[in-house]
């Protein structure tokens, strides 16, 4: 997220809550500590959001 464009919400999701507090950014970030997959699930959406998502890097 650190090296993409800012967008008007920005959302930062981990189910590790120190990969949450060590996380810096430049621009204002939501941080989530929970399951990504669930709050796609139960997130209403309008139609013209963008996601992207990360690998773990271990």
């Amino acid at each position: 997220m650190r090296r993409e464009p800012a967008a008007v919400r920005n959302i930062g999701i981990d189910r590790h809550a120190l990969a949450l507090e060590g996380f810096r950014c430049d621009y204002p970030v939501e941080r989530i500590h929970g399951c990504a997959h669930r709050l796609l699930a139960e997130y209403s959406f309008s139609g013209r959001e963008l996601v992207c998502g990360a690998l773990p890097l271990s």
